[in-house]
């Protein structure tokens, strides 16, 4: 039994969980994806020299039947799958939801028999599954301050709760890959200079600008999607160039994570939340 939904650009779905319409006869593809290892020989060298390697796309090809109403049920297919249009492959990983995305290379349709076969062939360039859930973590966190016995007077009030801006957060990365980070960047007050640092690696992501009240920074550092903008009074700025020197783009890599925040100035008006997406190189 295969747990498979495909979703287009649109929204539209074809569902194989628990849908006796379509049966899924295999699925290829969905196993750690191959890799081209690029070498070199040497004289009077045993063997090759490694020089560099890099993982290649995925293929997926999903084959199943239609087992009601071929006509009708066919152009349900065509709704949804679409050749050369984007495609997303949803599937399970023992309990966790995992999808890739990939475009559409083929679909092939068997006419003429009984119970007409389909295979679908999707492509897809970045190869590895990504959990559906995001994990969250925030840098900053409420600290509850209301014990018994309680007292409370007008003259000597007691917080019921306080922000606790120097806590670290220690992301646990459980997937399979090394994958890149959501930093979002709040501003309660004036802040200056924000940074984000990897406490276990020393590496750290910064900007030289100055926060007022309601900016919010927002920082992605995956494959594809580096990206730094900063959004004040609804609208969306570009601010790629601000940058501190000698950042590394942070990645969420294999185990145990640590981050802290800290800025030049008004770190307590500093609220970050750091997301990220568990990566699998296979189902």
């Amino acid at each position: 039994m295969y747990d498979v939904i495909l979703e287009n650009e649109y929204g539209d779905k074809l569902s194989f969980v628990d849908n006796p319409i379509f049966t899924i006869t295999s699925i290829e593809g969905i196993n750690p994806p191959s890799a081209t290892i690029n070498t070199s020989e040497m004289a009077q060298i045993p063997g090759a020299k490694y020089n560099n390697s890099k993982t290649n796309v995925r293929q997926i090809l999903i084959k199943f039947s239609i087992n009601l109403n071929p006509q009708e049920n066919r152009l349900k297919i065509y709704k949804v799958i679409k050749s050369e249009k984007y495609i997303k492959f949803y599937t399970k990983r023992g309990n966790k939801d995992i999808s890739i995305e990939g475009y559409v290379q083929s679909v092939d349709i068997g006419y003429f028999s009984l119970k007409q076969d389909v295979s679908i062939s999707i492509l897809c360039p970045y190869p590895y599954f990504n959990e559906t859930q995001e994990v969250i973590n925030n840098l900053d966190v409420v600290v509850p301050n209301f014990h018994f016995p309680f007292a409370i007077t007008k003259e000597d009030p007691i917080p019921i709760s306080y922000i606790d801006t120097t806590s670290s957060a220690v992301i646990n990365n459980k997937g399979d890959i090394e994958c890149g980070l959501k930093i979002e960047i709040s501003a309660r007050g004036n802040v200056t200079n924000p940074k984000i640092f990897n406490y276990i690696t020393g590496e750290f992501i910064g900007i030289k600008y100055n926060l007022l009240p309601g900016d919010l920074i927002t920082i992605t550092t995956g494959v594809g999607q580096k990206e730094v903008t900063l959004l004040r009074e609804n609208k969306e700025i570009n601010i790629f160039n601000y940058l501190l020197k000698g950042i590394t783009w942070l990645s969420v890599r294999d185990g145990e994570n640590i981050f802290v925040c800290e800025s030049e100035e008004g770190i307590r008006n500093m609220s970050t939340k750091i997301t990220h997406q568990n990566l699998y190189e296979g189902v």
